[in-house]
This record gives structure tokens, sequence and C-alpha cells, in this order.
């Protein structure tokens, strides 16, 4: 059924082997508004997650792998959303996750998600060390960590769904960029990247009226 863009919904969220991401009720204490895209993309996109899972699983074991049985792999998840893809990374053996979200709202729910399945790192009152899962969320954009050592230690993989209709529209490049030379090995070399290339397809099209009004609105911006 269709949902309006401002309707509260109460959600939850369980990973399943098929790495679909289903909806479930939610206690009202658990509700936070949740717009219709976000609502759509937990529900719809099977093929996406699956994929997503899948790949987060072959470069967790690979960089396990490399560093040997006793390696701690850290991961961040830059643009996390309602946290599927560092639920993805905690269930396949990240030592420790940053969900980094700079939306107040979308944040609090990823955290309330996560909990919910046992996998958030809740911080102690005296600032001691975190208890309870692997994933520690940051409401903030991830350009404000490089300086922040001790919050946000350096990570052996970057995961990020940033895209949006069009995929470079929501400045993928330079954020992921940024974050490589942010976080960049100590030692030399360039950190994991999960994706870490896009493929793009042109058609050609002819659309008179589009273009039009095009042109009229960029005439009308003194363009």
């Amino acid at each position: 059924a269709a949902v309006a863009p401002n309707a509260t919904l109460q959600v939850g969220f369980r990973l399943e082997r098929g790495g679909v991401w289903l909806t479930e009720p939610r206690a009202p204490g658990d509700t936070l508004g949740l717009s219709a895209y976000h609502t759509s993309m937990l529900q719809s996109d099977a093929a996406r997650t699956r994929a997503y899972r899948l790949g987060i699983e072959r470069a967790v074991q690979q960089l396990r792998n490399q560093g040997g049985p006793d390696v701690q792999v850290r991961v961040m998840d830059i643009g996390a959303g309602t946290g599927f893809l560092s639920a993805c990374a905690a269930r396949a053996g990240a030592w420790e996750v940053l969900a980094v979200e700079r939306t107040p709202g979308v944040a609090a729910l990823a955290a309330s998600l996560l909990k919910s399945n046992g996998l958030l790192r809740e911080e102690a009152a005296d600032g001691s060390a975190g208890t309870g899962g692997s994933v520690a969320v940051c409401n903030c954009m991830s350009t404000e960590l490089a300086g922040r050592p001790g919050e946000a230690p350096r990570p052996d993989l970057i995961v990020s769904e940033i895209f949006g209709t069009d995929p470079l529209s929501e400045s993928v490049l330079p954020v992921l960029q940024r974050a490589s030379e942010d976080f960049a090995p100590t030692g030399g070399g360039a950190v994991a990247m999960l994706p870490c290339r896009c493929r793009l397809w042109g058609a050609l099209a002819r659309a008179p009226a589009a273009w039009m009004a095009m042109s009229a609105d960029a005439s009308n911006c003194g363009a």
C-alpha cells in the first residue's frame, strides 16, 4: 500500500538468509518518522540488498583471511541511512562498525533498528568501553571524523550506498574521494571500498518538449 510521505510508521527489520530486509510491527516506543523513500527501499529492493550483503560478507572475509584469524576488521558505513549495510557488516564478522548518518531522525532510527537486532554498541554512562553489539551510530558527516581518531578508528573497509536515481547526484565521488584520503592506511596504499566502481549506461533520446522546458528554465535564470 502507498505510504504518505509524512506518515509515522511502526517498523523493524530482520536479517534473513535470503538477504531480504523485512518490515514488521514495532512497539509504539520504537516508532520514528520514516519517509516513503526509505520504506520502499526496505520493502522492495531485495536484489540490491542481497548483492550488498553478499559483497560485504566477501570483503570482510577477505580482510580476515589476509590478516590472520585474530585480525579485527573495522568497517565504516558512510550515509548509513537505516543501518542495513552496518548490520550486514556486523553479521559478517566485522569487529567494529561505525554507521555514519548526518540526518538526526534517520540516525536515531538506525540506532533503534540495530538495537532491536542486538547489534548496537551502547556507550557506558561513565565513558568507558561500550557494551552490546559491534555497531556504533554517529550522527555526523564523514568529513567531520578525520580529526577525531578516538571516535573514528581508521577503517579497513568503507561501505556506502549514497546513490540517487542519478548515481552521481548525492556527491558520491567527492565524498568517497575525501574518505579515501582521510582514512588511507598509515602504511600506504588505499582503504578498501565497496562498491569500488560504478558503471553507467546512456542512450540517445529525442524529447523536444522537455528540451524546450529546460531551455526556458535556463533563460529565466539568466543562463
